[in-house]
């Protein structure tokens, strides 16, 4: 692999807004602490996007469009100043030295270059610790990708945004260079939503007949309010003690999976090169009656599984579940997430309907707990020193097999310049040094999976090649679900027809 600096050229094609100003001194919020506190020798902290370019881009180009970007945020020409005093408070400075060219590098792969020789560069790029002198982040634009195609890694520190906050400020800078992008928000998925049943219009006579049935309404919709929130009483108070529960499990309970006795700063990263229509996704989701994430997240526990060995199979995976808790139009440079732990079942005897199913129940109770608000409040107290945090209180990190978080990105292809990004892989840092994080990006009505694990030599769980079995794994487990969603819907179809013969 090789490094080198590349010269600086002109200004990007498209209109470019003036450099916002940098602020002089700028506290880190207590969220934005909590990453500097978790990050150690053996895993790093970061989050990296990488993006796929048709052979038409060129590096200087490309570097032209970083620097631009750079401009436009300006956390990107900030470094974090941390002192060592016990109640210190890192704040971002204006770093006055701040160049490109000391975040902008070429790398020559080795040829040919096809898609597993990049994974092989990049899991180590994505785990490098970022140079704590500098603004925290770093660009790599690589050379020699088969069927020239370009590729860049972006690579930057959790401590400056969440995965939502990087994705919204890359979307506001394309929108921004682009004249016929009207509305950024556009850009991105929307979660579906049921519009309210209209009130019943006010009859125009007035009669008593009309008063009645609006007296009889508003009646019958007091009750439907009582019922709904006695309902949400249950339900809330069934997930605390749920949640309870889980969490005895995780601390009674040892785990045999994604444990090693070594730990190594060494990394491995792989993602989907299939491309995975959200459309046939959204099928299994239909025929389920779930949502996409279940579907999505019961064919990641389902790889997890399949990659272990018969002797280290636990009976569930406990993975943390990160989630938003920005507001829609909220795109500033700091960390507004949360997660909670899921358990998902795993064994040999488990159909892939069955891992959906449990993951659909599970997950509508954990969203139903108060974990990720007490959490995020919790967060909010407790790392505004992250100098005087006790780390011993993050050992229940290692107790988890891994983290996986769902990133949802443009709806529809965006250009960098007159280039359309091709793909988007989002990658996410370990919950600790033994686990596997994973992230799905949703981008142009295609799914990508991608998994960071650490690499130990010769170890039947972590060894080399272990992510890519787990990317291929998954897949496997999209087509078990398609089909077994399939022979669902014919069952029900069946199903229907007897009924009917019946009556």
């Amino acid at each position: 692999m090789s490094n080198e600096m590349v010269p600086s050229v002109a200004r990007p094609a498209g209109p470019v807004a003036a450099a916002p100003a940098v602020p002089a001194k700028e506290m880190l919020t207590s969220r934005d602490n909590m990453f500097l506190t978790v990050e150690d020798d053996k895993h790093s902290m970061n989050v990296s996007g990488l993006y796929y370019f048709p052979e038409s881009m060129d590096v200087d180009e490309m570097r032209s469009h970083i620097a631009a970007f750079a401009t436009s945020f300006p956390r990107c020409r900030q470094r974090m100043v941390r002192g060592s005093e016990l109640f210190a408070r890192p704040y971002w400075a204006a770093d006055p030295d701040y160049s490109v060219d000391n975040h902008f590098s070429r790398v020559q792969l080795p040829l040919p270059a096809d898609d597993e020789v990049l994974m092989d560069m990049a899991g180590p790029l994505h785990a490098k610790r970022l140079d704590v002198s500098k603004p925290l982040w770093h660009c790599y634009w690589f050379d020699g990708l088969t069927g020239g195609r370009k590729a860049i890694l972006f690579v930057a520190h959790h401590a400056i945004a969440d995965g939502q906050g990087f994705v919204r400020n890359l979307l506001s800078f394309v929108a921004a260079q682009d004249p016929t992008i009207e509305d950024v928000r556009s850009l991105q998925y929307a979660a579906g939503r049921h519009s309210a049943a209209p009130s019943p219009a006010p009859s125009e006579n007035g009669d008593a007949s009309s008063t009645a049935v609006t007296v009889y309404t508003r009646a019958a919709d007091a009750v439907a309010v009582a019922q709904q929130q006695a309902t949400g009483l249950l339900v809330f108070f069934f997930a605390v003690l749920t949640y309870g529960y889980h969490m005895l499990l995780l601390v009674l309970i040892p785990r045999k999976s994604f444990t090693a006795t070594t730990e190594t700063a060494t990394k491995q990263t792989a993602w989907t090169t299939a491309d995975v229509p959200l459309d046939a996704v959204k099928a299994i989701k239909n025929r389920y009656k779930v949502t996409v994430n279940d579907v999505l997240t019961a064919c990641v526990g389902a790889a997890l599984g399949s990659h272990l060995p018969e002797d280290l199979q636990d009976p569930r995976f406990w993975l943390l579940i990160p989630t938003s808790m920005r507001r829609p139009d909220d795109v500033s440079a700091s960390n507004r997430s949360s997660g909670y732990l899921l358990p998902i079942a795993n064994g040999p005897k488990l159909d892939i309907g069955q891992r959906i199913r449990d993951v659909n129940s599970n997950m509508r109770t954990a969203k139903a707990s108060p974990e990720a608000v007490v959490n995020y409040s919790f967060a909010g107290l407790l790392y505004k020193l992250p100098n005087a945090f006790p780390s011993i209180f993050l050992s229940s990190a290692k107790l988890l097999h891994g983290v996986l978080t769902n990133v949802p990105g443009p709806n529809a292809p965006i250009r960098w310049g007159k280039h359309e990004i091709s793909k988007m892989v989002a990658f996410i840092p370990q919950a600790s040094p033994n686990s596997v994080s994973s992230a799905v990006y949703t981008y142009n009505g295609k799914v990508t999976l991608s998994v960071h694990m650490a690499l130990i030599p010769g170890h039947e769980v972590f060894g080399e090649g272990a992510a890519k079995a787990i990317v291929a794994s998954f897949e496997k487990a999209l087509e078990a679900a398609t089909l077994h969603s399939e022979a669902l819907l014919i069952e029900q179809n069946l199903s229907v027809s007897e009924t009917k013969k019946l009556k």
